[in-house]
């Protein structure tokens, strides 16, 4: 296990700066998060440390950001700082800011000043274009920046963004607000922006470096094509060469989002690259044939693994390449698109879909059932009566163009504007814009189909999945569709983290499941409750019911304190239980107990184990030192060790304490029952073990006897305390020489099992058994063998999990002896 590495001020400062980046629009959260997770990681590793999965991971270094940030606005945004080191880097920042810029430049992370950058970018333009020409890209650059602060995008310069996203959506927001258009000299300020980024990335991330002579820039025209392809000497990026001239037609013809254009753009690169390395026929998409690309694109789809593979990314290469090859086939009346699932099919000239629409929609109303010899003969019935003129075309040519026609869903193919009026459409649609208006990171589709699920009953829209087809048909790049939630950027798995977080901070007292799920509608029921069983900082309370644990009210002072208490007792004891630190804590701090009565005991110790973790080990109910966490074997052990004597009473009122049932062989280890109600340290019990073995020879003239017939003890050797069966018990299983105790296992309230010779040659409590059967005369039927067992004390109920074993083998004995 890994030993806990105390924050300090170098990783302090990396983190500040990583945040005032963000909140300047510099880099983007999810990314500045996932910078200062790799580097802290990393410098830990070179620093010898040996870290663990958690060690500085995504979801801590999330979690400080909003704590600094919390301290950063004076409570403006974030959570309340939870260690000292937070205000003390705040603080450093405010007022000695000078230290803080040292500790960062002994990070090795000192970032360049807005200055700086901007003479970067002059010399890089100056390289690309006349001086005319950079002073107006400059001036644009300027107006741009001012354009952008008025809308409260950004802070400072666009320049000082490092986010190549991030630029490309503050684009996408003055385009859709028809601030700037494509052709603005605004816009082409920007692409070049974008080309720089691009290329001091290109720079960072090329072991040689890059160049930027002749040899290695592509000049840049002042035309649409404004952003540059940077190709390094051994680094070369995805952006934009031969490739330049199919974005920028999304970008203008089709008005895609910048992002979503560039994640075309590399998406098609990427299947060029599987088609090359996995050596097909024909490999180009981009700046060749609309022949060749078809022929490429078909041999990707006849590959099983590649569309295996596109289906789990949600179809993102089919999407991308389809509008590719509409790109080239502008010139031949469009390409004709077969599906990957019927990859021997040849594309067609363009066709015209309505008349395919037209008779899906009016005589397939519950869908189209695909790959149905009789839907398609049904279908050229219906399309000649529509049309006038039969369907002259192959039944597999005709499915595609039917799949190219809606939604396809479970083998069928729907209409999508009829799957929904447009009344609830409009009504769907505005559901989802008021969630995230409201605050919501995500919306998941089967907290929507759930919502909607009554209205649903009348349509075609069946299940979570099929919705969330729907809606991506309609989404018009609105948001951002994952697999189970779209939300209005990419996010990671743990966006509804911060929701439920900030619920159950709102709430402060215990809250249910259920009444969390009807706060945050928008996100499953049972995703809520994975999150919170997930999660050391949600805290459960109760069955079904959690609080964060945050609102647990104790000071760092008083945690000390507690932490002191618990020290204490482990070194005592080896362990305290949670139920005996709330006792502890009620007692000796009763100001802390007061603050907290709101939350049950077990819901204290979940709190103080979220708070605590880094200084103990938490398993279950027990406490103990931070890296020896005890089992319950463990547990017992040490409470038999740590006690001269205690009752049935209190052991199992422990047991209860620390959820558990008595664990009786590891509390024998050193401790040994001497009576029904009394336990004692096991080296307070001394016995004349010769006399007493000849004593029980009398009792045992053959090989075994139930303990229960052994009731003479007024006949016994004198021993450290009186005898009785639980004393005999103790006896036989720790201290003869000449016999042993063979039994199911310990019994609370009384005693059970034989006494064996150990010269017996019974080996185990199941051949005891087999010979007790085997030689009492009893049917061997099942509930006779058990009542002759339960009555004469060998076993404490009239049950044996292995008991048709017994009688098989006792039969065969009986058979032996009867020969």
């Amino acid at each position: 296990m890994s030993k806990r590495l105390p924050w300090d001020m170098h990783e302090a400062a990396i983190l500040l700066q990583a945040l005032l980046d963000v909140r300047s629009n510099k880099i983007s959260r999810p990314q500045a998060v996932s910078k200062v997770s790799e580097m802290l990681r990393a410098k830990a590793t070179q620093s010898g440390h040996h870290i663990d999965d958690k060690f500085r991971n995504e979801n801590g270094i999330s979690l400080q950001l909003s704590h600094l940030e919390y301290a950063l606005t004076n409570g403006e945004t974030g959570f309340a700082p939870a260690y000292k080191w937070q205000l003390t880097i705040i603080q450093l920042f405010k007022e000695d800011h000078s230290t803080f810029k040292k500790l960062l430049k002994e990070a090795n992370i000192v970032t360049k000043s807005a200055n700086d950058i901007k003479s970067d970018f002059t010399k890089w333009l100056v390289g690309h274009k006349s001086t005319k020409e950079s002073t107006k890209i400059k001036n644009s650059i300027i107006t741009v920046d001012l354009l952008l602060r008025k809308n409260g995008a950004i802070r400072t310069s666009v320049l000082e963004i490092d986010d190549l996203d991030s630029i490309d959506k503050l684009v996408d927001r003055l385009r859709k607000r028809k601030i700037i258009h494509s052709k603005h000299l605004c816009a082409q300020a920007l692409d070049y922006i974008l080309a720089f980024k691009e290329y001091k990335n290109s720079s960072e991330n090329s072991a040689q470096g890059v160049n930027s002579n002749s040899s290695d820039v592509k000049q840049m025209d002042s035309g649409e094509n404004a952003r540059a392809t940077i190709v390094g000497s051994t680094t070369r990026k995805y952006y934009r060469d031969d490739k330049e001239s199919f974005y920028q037609w999304l970008l203008n013809e089709k008005g895609l989002a910048m992002p979503t254009c560039r994640a075309y753009v590399s998406n098609i690169r990427s299947a060029e690259k599987y088609a090359q390395e996995h050596h097909f026929s024909h490999t180009k998409l981009y700046s060749t044939s609309l022949d060749e690309a078809n022929a490429t694109f078909e041999g990707l789809y006849k590959d099983t693994g590649f569309a295996i593979y596109d289906k789990e990314q949600h179809n993102r290469f089919r999407a991308a390449i389809t509008k590719l090859i509409e790109y080239l086939g502008e010139e031949q009346n469009k390409a004709f698109e077969c599906d990957a699932a019927t990859a021997e099919e040849k594309t067609a000239p363009y066709i015209d879909t309505r008349p395919f629409r037209t008779a899906l929609t009016e005589h397939f109303p519950n869908g189209f059932r695909l790959g149905s010899t009789i839907e398609i003969k049904k279908f050229r019935k219906y399309y000649e009566e529509q049309s006038g003129t039969p369907l002259d075309m192959e039944s597999k040519q005709a499915e595609c163009v039917i799949r190219n026609c809606g939604i396809e869903y479970e083998n069928r193919l729907y209409i999508p504007e009829k799957m929904l009026s447009d009344k609830l459409r409009d009504k769907l649609f505005s559901y989802i814009k008021n969630r995230f208006e409201n605050g919501a990171t995500v919306v998941y589709f089967e907290a929507l189909f759930r919502e909607f699920s009554n209205e649903f009953l009348d349509y075609r829209i069946y299940d979570a999945e099929m919705l969330r087809s729907y809606i991506a048909y309609f989404n018009d790049d609105r948001y951002v569709i994952g697999r189970n939630y779209l939300s209005k950027e990419h996010l990671d798995d743990a966006g509804p983290i911060d929701e439920i977080r900030s619920c159950l901070k709102e709430n402060i007292f215990p809250m249910q499941i259920g009444e969390i799920s009807r706060t945050l509608p928008h996100i499953p029921k049972d995703r809520i409750s994975s999150i919170l069983s997930m999660n050391l900082e949600f805290a459960r309370n109760s069955k079904g019911e959690y609080f964060h644990a945050d609102s647990f009210d104790v000071s760092d002072e008083e945690l000390d304190d507690i932490a002191d208490l618990i020290s204490a007792e482990i070194k005592q004891s080896g362990f305290i239980s949670g139920n005996e630190l709330y006792d502890a804590i009620k007692t000796k701090y009763p100001y802390v107990y007061e603050k907290n009565t709101a939350f049950a005991p077990l819901g204290w110790r979940n709190a103080l184990k979220y708070k605590l973790e880094d200084r103990f080990s938490f398993n279950g109910n027990v406490i103990s030192t931070k890296g020896k966490a005890l089992s319950m074997s463990d547990v017992f052990l040490n409470y038999g060790k740590n006690r001269q004597s205690f009752t049935l009473q209190e052991i199992q009122q422990f047991a209860e304490d620390v959820n558990s049932t008595i664990y009786f062989d590891d509390l024998y280890v050193n401790a040994a029952r001497v009576s029904e109600e009394k336990f004692v340290r096991k080296d307070y019990v001394t016995f004349k073990v010769s006399e007493t073995d000849n004593i029980l020879d009398r009792s045992c003239p053959g090989s075994y006897v139930p303990l229960a017939e052994i009731r003479n003890f007024g006949i016994f050797p004198d021993a450290s305390y009186p005898w009785n069966e639980y004393l005999l018990e103790n006896y036989l299983a720790f201290h003869s020489q000449r016999y042993c105790l063979m039994h199911t296992g310990y019994n609370k309230y009384t005693v059970v099992g034989a006494m064996v010779k150990r010269s017996s040659g019974i080996k185990n409590f199941d051949e005891l058994l087999i010979r007790v059967l085997a030689e009492s005369g009893v049917d061997l039927e099942k509930q006779a063998a058990l009542s002759y067992f339960s009555e004469n004390g060998y076993i404490g109920s009239r049950s044996y999990s292995a008991i048709e074993f017994v009688m098989i083998r006792a039969r065969e004995l009986r058979n032996r002896k009867d020969k």
